[in-house]
């Protein structure tokens, strides 16, 4: 399905984009458009708007005064215009008369339009009418255009520029405009800016709700009605966490884990806050009655978007659960979770997937390539594509052809040639997960040093295991802190070192653990302090391979995180470890350090533990998830905190993969 771009609302220069400046238009209008072109983001201002296409192509179209629409000249345009010697955007956002975008290689940032307060962020007053790059060197990763100022976010911390009259710049002063970047919040990782007027909001360390600036309306939240506030305060949301926030200037709106459920507050002039109510203003949040899964709000308005209730994929890669790094694949990191399985952009061979944390890769039988694609988060190379640098990737991208088999860990990822049967790594390698000889960062396949053709090979957080073909030899390398390359010492290695000199048919690599598969059944070793070794035992560690309680017979075991799972010998799912989230899936919520049976009601070919939530996949293809769902990682359209049992997801796969608050499936 091709995505494309509606409005409606006023038009009285064009801003509909539909071709004509005609009357206002109160139903959904498409954007004039070529008819195979897709967006992937898009972002309305006053009386313009912009967006970039699937294949990163900035348009925009409206008013353009102030040179807003970065063509070049002041003349309005009532449908899409490319931006001036901008071939490829990675985001976009327009402001109340100026627009700002990143490049998609570089990630620097570009701004063009009116410039009264400094808001491009160019180090002076002039307006321009062409992409004009703001004073920074850093890849940014978000920006929002307000009225007249602009926040974004680069290297982990908050910046904002422009109009400080209100204190809506965050940075704990009043009054002085800045013109250039100004590290804001302290310093405080911030993301979900959103800053329209005069009051600013955002999420604080991932979940916490704040607002800043003017607060005479109770837009702020919190309770109070002050005339302005000069650093965030904290929402009263209920449970105290937040998901997506959006802010006006005059009113703001949030939703909350688990439901999604939204909550708005501030002005209620022409009933902007939704809550059917005539009251002027409201200090705390109110609830509304809907739960969204997108929103915006500026001046007087307020749109939302619902979860689609049409039918689920049931061909190709799909992805659902947390993607605020991009790695559902969906070509944006907003909505920022997906409750429900979504197709994978432009991925219809794959055959074989891989969640890492906060990315995936997939296996692609591309014209008989046999190609890696990752995505998502890329700061330590991990994607594979040559680059280190904070990027997020939206949709799949290229690392390689000729691989057989691929495994994406916590920073580090690694496959097998399909002709050599060689062992390849890249990413982090702080630890030597790398198993290069070295502790050198690799942003693109590096050959792993001393080992045999590979059987299968597996990335786990800080070290990786391998099962050599024909010898079947099992050799780990990497960190040891806690004994998980299994040599009955702590000592870290930067090459292949052998576990034991029994055969392996499996091995994976946890997060600080390790387990595999042989004939007497399987053995765990490393962290042992929630039972994830599923010995039985209660050392905090154990330094050598030692049998799971009861598990001759079984195969298919999957440990990424303290929770390890398998399936017996009667094809049945079996999970131990941590279970406080349910990801053991017996109806309980506690800690096993022995196997328990999971009720499929049918047999089992393959299960996938994540840490926090665990997926299995039936003889007949279906899929069940449990455990951990706050970001809707259990893909059957709901909030629900946890499930301590099994919850089928309605739709079929070959090949499934969990990792922490994410889920793929093909």
């Amino acid at each position: 399905m091709i995505k494309r771009a509606y409005c409606w609302g006023a038009n009285n220069v064009g801003q509909l984009g539909s071709g004509s400046t005609s009357q206002s238009v109160s139903t959904p209008t498409e954007v004039a458009l070529p008819a195979q072109v897709a967006v992937s983001v898009i972002s309305a201002g006053l009386d313009h708007a912009c967006l970039v296409t699937s294949t990163f192509v900035p348009m925009c179209w409206g008013g353009n005064a102030a040179g807003q629409l970065g063509i070049n000249s002041t003349t309005a345009s009532s449908q899409p215009v490319g931006v001036f010697n901008f071939t490829a955007a990675g985001i976009i956002s327009a402001g109340e008369s100026f627009s700002c975008a990143t490049l998609q290689s570089t990630k620097q940032l570009y701004c063009w339009g009116l410039n009264t307060y400094g808001q491009l962020g160019v180090n002076n007053l002039v307006s321009y009418s062409v992409p004009t790059k703001v004073q920074s060197t850093m890849s940014w990763t978000e920006v929002v255009c307000g009225q007249s100022m602009t926040c974004g976010v680069a290297a982990d911390s908050t910046y904002c520029w422009g109009r400080n009259d209100a204190g809506q710049l965050g940075f704990n002063s009043l009054g002085a405009n800045r013109l250039m970047p100004v590290l804001v919040f302290g310093g405080e990782y911030m993301n979900r800016v959103s800053a329209w007027g005069r009051t600013g909001c955002a999420i604080k360390n991932g979940t916490i709700p704040v607002c800043w600036g003017m607060g005479s309306m109770g837009q702020l939240g919190n309770g109070a009605n002050p005339l302005v506030t000069l650093s965030p305060v904290v929402v009263n949301l209920p449970g105290g966490k937040a998901v997506a926030i959006t802010s006006s200037g005059d009113h703001s709106c949030a939703t909350v884990p688990d439901t999604n459920q939204l909550y708005c507050w501030g002005s209620n002039q022409a009933g902007s806050l939704g809550i059917g109510s005539a009251a002027a203003s409201f200090n705390t949040p109110e609830a509304v009655d809907f739960q969204p899964t997108i929103m915006a709000s500026k001046n007087l308005n307020t749109l939302a978007a619902a979860p689609e209730s049409g039918p689920l994929p049931q061909v190709g890669l799909v992805a659902w659960g947390s993607n605020t790094y991009g790695q559902l694949g969906q070509g944006t990191y907003n909505p920022p979770y997906l409750n429900r399985p979504a197709a994978v952009r432009g991925l219809w061979q794959a055959y074989a997937v891989s969640a890492g944390s906060y990315y995936s890769c997939a296996l692609v039988d591309e014209e008989f390539l046999h190609s890696i694609f990752c995505w998502g988060l890329n700061n330590y190379g991990q994607l594979g594509i040559g680059t280190a640098n904070n990027e997020f990737v939206r949709t799949p991208t290229r690392v390689a052809n000729g691989y057989r088999y691929v495994s994406a860990g916590f920073r580090h990822t690694c496959a097998i040639s399909s002709s050599t049967d060689a062992a390849y790594c890249w990413g982090e390698n702080l630890s030597g997960q790398i198993g290069d000889g070295t502790t050198t960062m690799r942003t693109v396949p590096t050959k792993v040093t001393g080992l045999a053709a590979a059987l299968t090979i597996s990335a786990g957080r800080t070290h990786t295991c391998a099962v050599t073909s024909g010898s079947l030899a099992a050799y780990c390398w990497g960190a040891n802190d806690y004994g998980q390359l299994g040599q009955g010492n702590l000592i870290p290695s930067s090459l292949p070192i052998r576990v034991t000199t029994r055969l392996w048919d499996e091995i994976v690599a946890g997060s600080y653990q390790s387990c595999g598969a042989v004939d007497g059944g399987i053995s765990c070793w490393g962290l042992n302090n929630q039972g994830q070794s599923g010995t039985g035992l209660t050392s905090q560690t154990l330094t050598q391979p030692t049998l799971v309680v009861g598990s001759t017979g079984w195969r298919g075991v999957s440990a990424f995180g303290p929770t390890a799972c398998a399936i017996n010998s009667n094809s049945k799912v079996v999970c131990w470890g941590r279970g406080t989230e349910g990801q053991i899936g017996n109806g309980s919520s506690n800690n096993t350090s022995t196997p328990l049976l999971v009720d499929l009601g049918t047999e089992a070919v393959q299960v996938s533990s994540g840490g926090d939530h665990v997926c299995a996949r039936t003889h007949n293809d279906d899929v069940y998830c449990w455990g951990e769902n706050e970001y809707g990682a259990i893909g059957i359209a709901t909030y629900v905190s946890t499930y301590n049992a099994p919850r089928q997801v309605g739709i079929l796969a070959r090949d499934i993969s969990a990792n922490y608050d994410n889920t793929l499936a093909v």
